[in-house]
């Protein structure tokens, strides 16, 4: 989110990942998308955190757990349990993802809100799913690069090399893509993902 200089927000989004421990751990290929919506609980609680911690005029980013069963002290399943603040934008190519996803320009968004103290833009744009998903060098997958882009080219916002600093997490080739329907967005890291027999 942007944050404006009463603690609002200026505008949500959310981007759902998997254990990084895991993918750094078992070596797996990194799957994670923006979706097109923030749900209410994580709005409520994002927004409660950015009061609480006096948040002005300031990008920022949460992450949150979403428990997969009741755990007493913290919450019922579905519920969302938070685990850190950051108070600067998310890394990555997370900033790019973010406008393919929502059609609009964040770092224009974020000048506003320093020029004019707010921003309307952004409010109307078409919404997608973006998603990356990645390749690792240790792995031989079924479908070259260039079918790949044969498939989804026209569809394909971003690809290239991970920096080695962040390939361990990340993976090392990327693709990023933006589709309108969820079935799609998890074809495509399939058919990007799929190791060759």
């Amino acid at each position: 989110a942007i944050i404006d200089s009463a603690s609002e927000p200026l505008f949500e989004s959310k981007t759902t990942w998997p254990s990084l421990a895991e993918s750094v751990t078992a070596q797996k290929e990194m799957y994670c998308y923006v979706v097109k919506g923030v749900p209410e609980q994580m709005k409520r609680y994002g927004r409660a955190v950015c009061k609480a911690f006096g948040v002005k005029s300031r990008f920022v980013h949460m992450e949150f757990f979403r428990l997969t069963e009741d755990k007493p002290g913290l919450g019922k399943k579905g519920d969302y349990v938070g685990l850190e603040v950051n108070v600067r934008a998310p890394g990555g190519y997370t900033p790019d993802m973010v406008n393919f996803a929502h059609s609009f320009d964040l770092y224009q968004i974020w000048a506003d809100m320093v020029t004019y103290g707010t921003s309307e833009r952004g409010r109307n744009g078409e919404t997608f799913y973006c998603v990356y998903a990645s390749r690792r060098d240790i792995h031989t997958y079924a479908r070259s690069h260039d079918e790949v882009m044969e498939r989804y080219g026209d569809v394909i916002c971003m690809q290239g090399r991970m920096a080695d600093v962040l390939s361990d997490d990340l993976g090392n080739d990327f693709y990023i893509a933006r589709f309108k329907q969820a079935s799609e967005r998890d074809d495509f890291a399939a058919f990007i993902q799929q190791h060759a027999e």
